[in-house]
Parts: structure tokens; C-alpha cells; sequence
């Protein structure tokens, strides 16, 4: 009878013996230097316990760009790599185009950046943990999901060496190629009203 009522003690306390091993083999929380909130530590455990993260991205030699030899490079990718290194959980990647970050069948996302009082979830970030690449926080994409200001954002104008633009009033009448909405579009819009 003893040695039955020992393995039934035995058996009932291996949950929260596994449980703690779990927790204390999370690399990311046995770091000293941070101070996490309850819901962070939260978050891990569940993200841990998932044991991946789900994201979408682009190919971009910044962001995601897989190689020949089958490694992947780019600046967010390696970032995302750490963090998953750290919480022990594998990155399962959704190939996208840029407009499936913001698409959702039915919806105007024209009037989404017009209309302060309109806006709808993505079809695609109800399918994800999160978007990895360099997206710019602008009024109307907030509308729509969450942005970490992860990555200071910078916009350039290429041109041609004998035709510099000194000037905003150098623009005019010129032709500027940029991609649909992108920060870019935006801001050439906003410097045309």
C-alpha cells in the first residue's frame, strides 16, 4: 500500500515538476538585466509553450532573404532568430506580396485612409503571430493592426547626379516612382495638398 500511495504522490506532483523545468529552460526570462511585467512573462510562457511563431514577410535583402545553402539572411529575420533562440520556439513563415498585409475581401482600403471613423482587421493578421518587415506607423495602417516602432524608418529620394533636387519645389513636375501604399505614396500625398 505504501508504494502505490508514493507513486500516486509521485504522479501528481510530475506537473508541476515538468512545469518548473519548463520555465526555468526558457533562455529569454533567465536573463537578469530585464525587468518583465507579469503579462511579458505571461506572453513567453505561452509563446513557449506554443513552441513557434507564425509570421508573414516579404523577400527583402533587409528583411527576409533565403540563400542557396539554405540559411536565411536579413536584418529582421536575424533579429526574430535571436528571439526564438531565446524562447526555444520555432519560425513558421508565410510568404506574402506587400498589399496582403493590408488586404480583406469586401473592404475599401481607400477609404480606410480617408475615413477617420472606418476601419477592418486584414484577413492575414488573423492568420499570424506577426508582420516582419519595415512597415512606417501611419494613421490609417494603426487603424487596421498594431506596430512596434521597432526599426527607425528613412526615406530617400534617388535621382540622377546631373538633376539633384536642392529644393521640395525641384519635385515639381517630375516623376517619382514608389510603391502603392507605402509611406512613401502617403507622404506624396500629403506634400501635394
Amino acid at each position: 500500500m505504501k508504494v502505490s500511495f508514493y507513486i500516486v504522490i509521485l504522479f501528481a506532483l510530475c506537473p508541476f515538476v515538468v512545469g518548473a523545468e519548463q520555465i526555468s529552460s526558457i533562455p529569454l526570462l533567465e536573463m537578469n538585466a530585464i525587468k518583465w511585467t507579469s503579462e511579458e512573462v505571461s506572453f513567453i510562457k505561452e509563446l513557449h509553450q506554443k513552441g513557434s511563431i507564425k509570421i508573414a514577410t516579404k523577400i527583402s535583402f533587409a528583411i527576409y532573404l533565403p540563400q542557396s545553402d539554405g540559411t536565411i539572411t536579413g536584418f529582421h529575420y536575424n533579429v526574430l532568430k535571436e528571439f526564438a533562440d531565446l524562447l526555444k520556439i520555432k519560425i513558421h513563415v508565410k510568404l506574402i506580396t506587400w498589399n496582403d498585409y493590408f488586404y480583406k475581401e469586401g473592404e475599401d482600403l481607400e477609404r480606410v485612409k480617408k475615413d477617420p471613423d472606418y476601419a477592418f482587421v486584414p484577413s492575414l493578421i488573423k492568420n499570424v503571430d506577426l508582420y516582419l518587415d519595415g512597415i512606417t506607423a501611419l494613421p490609417w495602417r494603426e487603424k487596421l493592426f498594431d506596430i512596434i516602432k521597432f526599426v527607425p524608418s528613412r526615406q530617400m529620394i534617388v535621382s540622377r547626379k546631373e538633376n539633384l533636387p536642392l529644393n521640395l519645389s525641384d519635385l515639381n513636375n517630375k516623376v517619382c516612382a514608389m510603391v502603392k501604399n507605402t509611406s512613401m505614396e502617403y507622404n506624396h500625398t500629403r506634400s501635394l495638398i
